[in-house]
């Protein structure tokens, strides 16, 4: 991220090596999964946001830098504050104007526009026609909750454009995690099996506590006392 001077280390390059910061001055730098970013680096990070200016590992010059940062992640950074694997005072200062993406499930609609996209892009990589998606796997992907969010819906596809050799994805060729979920037109999905049914239905209460009573650290030990669970196990 900051780069390092010429025998900054064993191996190190001999002309030394210019970082991220210093290749991004005048621009942006993207920082992704910065929720898993250590707390020695956090700290680093901190002091380049706060004062623009660093030195290269094993450098003893002072190099400033402005940069416009974006930084992304997957975390609940606020209750990693709390269990303190993330720092506050970065935080706020990452913090400034946030966006949030809502997850696949919360935004069915764009479900089948995305899995369409995904067919040509990969139509196009394989060479293949495929024109669509059958009733029975369009009712599928609109009707399951999508964990992984765009990657795993772009991973289905990927999956039924290897396994199709017709002109439409059937269920046949949906990943196998997903053909033991069964869809029956105009209904939400229902499953093969009384175990899937059971995590389905503990799914569903979870989700319905979280919504009544948000999910900071105080109302997730109201929610765990309620279902008679431990923090934990939530």
């Amino acid at each position: 991220m900051f780069g390092y001077e010429k025998g900054a280390f064993t191996g190190a390059r001999d002309k030394g090596k210019v970082g991220k910061f210093e290749l991004a001055d005048t621009g942006t730098i993207f920082l992704d999964e910065i929720g898993d970013m250590p707390l020695h680096l956090q700290v680093k990070l901190l002091h380049v946001l706060q004062n623009r200016r660093f030195e290269r590992v094993g450098g003893n010059k002072t190099i400033q830098v402005d940069v416009r940062v974006i930084t992304a992640t997957n975390r609940n950074l606020e209750e990693m504050m709390r269990d303190k694997t993330f720092r506050e005072d970065l935080y706020y200062r990452i913090s400034v104007i946030p966006l949030v993406l809502p997850p696949l499930r919360e935004r069915k609609e764009d479900i089948l526009p995305l899995a369409r996209f995904f067919l040509q892009k990969y139509n196009g990589f394989m060479n293949k026609k495929i024109h669509g998606f059958s009733d029975e796997v369009q009712q599928l992907f609109t009707g399951y909750q999508w964990p992984g969010n765009v990657r795993e819906l772009e991973n289905a596809v990927e999956y039924g454009v290897n396994m199709t050799f017709g002109d439409c994805v059937e269920m046949d060729s949906v990943p196998p995690k997903l053909q033991h979920l069964l869809v029956e037109p105009g209904q939400m999905l229902r499953y093969s099996s009384l175990q899937e049914q059971m995590k389905s239905i503990e799914k569903e209460i979870l989700l319905n506590k979280i919504q009544e009573h948000g999910s900071t650290h105080e109302s997730k030990l109201v929610i765990a006392k309620e279902l008679g669970v431990s923090r934990a196990t939530l």
